[in-house]
């Protein structure tokens, strides 16, 4: 589903829907994977040289879960399932390929995210060197995760501009956007917590099966390898283990939509920690405050992930004293008095969940200042705008690292010609990343 399966080329885009209509395609009924169940069951293979339906298992694990779990006096094992979600974005995608004449050059308008990255991939599929391929980036509306992956389109366009010798434009209408883009989200789970009668938790494991659709697009891998690493959340665990499975099924493939597994795993362990403290009789608050780590214990370790090995922590903070300062700006227990009433017609109540939030994605970035002939400095990073106001905050760096008014200076960014290599825009990185690069191309350019 969701799959492109003939590429038409016309002058106007009515020409090409009316050439639409003269392909009958004739597709073989096959039996069908719907879901994640049946994917398990392996009796209709997606891919028989496989010889399964699971692409691929993550292992997180840490201390010994199943001697913590099998020890305790309290355990308790609950099934969870977030469904499908994707985003839709204000515009849907658009390429413009152009093959320059002499046959040397291809450019694409209409990256977004990670333009270096998708040059990269697109170079090799079309048999060229990368300095030969420009990726240009045009204003989009947002990524949310969805905008900006390498999609079969971004083979298919250039493909076929090369192909005729001829520039090629696509946009894709509201309902292909709807059906073609990345999903996420979609992972059942069962997961168990021990804990000691004072509710101090001693383990936490868990089976998550990721329905992955039909293969693994650039970023698939991250929303069931995050969902196994970051189960655990930002509680203080010894005894860790979570396994989970990516499963194919005959569904439109899957790739990142905000928080990644991270928001899965919020969810599935927040809830079963409300059910947990219910059964110990103790208050929710109470029961998180009393796991949270403070600051005498950081760095904190997490889980260590498997394939390939991947070691995490939660570096610095108290935070017992981050859960107190919000309970207090929101009045949480002037307002716990609300729980479960009826007013205006409305029921009221509180939920409370703490998770932690990724950033700052590395492990580099690069970034070029030039100083102009008119006194100005062009400045060229390799972060990409994806709606977050990037420009504004660049330049801000840029003209305090460099003790210049604001307006002497020219921000380029959006192309693969600006810098040899750019990492893009994701995971909360542009700023941290972007502008530390913009630091150090500030006192590399006063040094000189």
């Amino acid at each position: 589903v969701g799959e492109p399966l003939a590429v038409i080329v016309a002058d106007t885009a009515g020409l090409a829907e009316d050439a639409l209509e003269a392909i009958e395609v004739d597709i073989e009924s096959l039996p069908v994977v719907p879901d994640r169940h049946a994917s398990e069951k392996n009796e209709i293979l997606l891919f028989e040289e496989l010889g399964r339906n699971v692409a691929i298992t993550y292992t997180a694990s840490k201390g010994d879960a199943a001697s913590a779990v099998g020890a305790a006096p309290y355990v308790r094992k609950e099934s969870f399932r977030v469904q499908r979600h994707s985003a839709v974005c204000m515009e849907p995608r658009g390429l413009l390929a152009v093959w320059d004449g002499a046959g040397t050059k291809l450019t694409v308008s209409g990256a977004a995210k990670v333009p270096f990255a998708n040059r990269k991939i697109l170079a090799r599929h079309m048999d060229l060197p990368e300095e030969c391929v420009e990726l240009i980036e045009n204003d989009v509306g947002g990524g949310f995760g969805v905008r900006g992956e390498f999609y079969p389109e971004d083979f298919l366009i250039p493909f076929v501009a090369r192909k005729l010798n001829r520039p090629v434009k696509w946009i894709e209408d509201r309902r292909e956007n709807l059906l073609c883009s990345n999903h996420s989200r979609e992972i059942d789970i069962e997961i168990e917590i021990a804990c000691a009668k004072d509710g101090t938790i001693l383990a936490l494991r868990g089976d998550a099966w990721v329905d992955a659709g039909a293969y693994l697009r650039t970023s698939a891998a991250i929303p069931p390898r995050n969902v196994a690493q970051f189960l655990s959340g930002p509680y203080r665990i010894a005894n860790i283990h979570v396994e989970s499975s990516v499963m194919l099924t005959n569904k439109n493939p899957i790739g990142t939509y905000r928080g990644p597994g991270r928001f899965e795993a919020d969810f599935f362990r927040e809830r079963l920690l409300d059910m947990a403290a219910k059964d110990l009789g103790l208050d929710r608050v109470e029961f998180r405050r009393r796991n949270l780590p403070s600051e005498a214990d950081m760095p904190y370790a997490l889980a260590t992930l498997s394939l390939p090995e991947k070691k995490e922590e939660l570096d610095s903070g108290d935070y017992r004293i981050t859960l107190d300062r919000c309970l207090a700006e929101i009045e949480w227990y002037e307002k716990s008095g609300l729980q479960g009433r009826l007013i205006d017609g409305r029921y009221h109540g509180l939920g409370i969940g703490c998770f932690i939030e990724g950033g700052a994605a590395g492990p580099r970035e690069n970034a070029r200042m030039l100083v102009d002939a008119d006194g100005c400095v062009s400045v060229f990073v390799g972060s990409t705008n994806i709606g977050q106001g990037l420009e504004t905050v660049c330049i801000q760096i840029a003209a305090d690292a460099l003790g210049v008014t604001m307006d002497r200076i020219r921000l380029h960014h959006g192309s693969t010609t600006h810098l040899k290599e750019g990492f893009g825009s994701y995971h909360s990185r542009s700023v941290v990343m972007g502008g530390s690069a913009l630091l150090d191309a500030a006192a590399n350019l006063k040094s000189a």
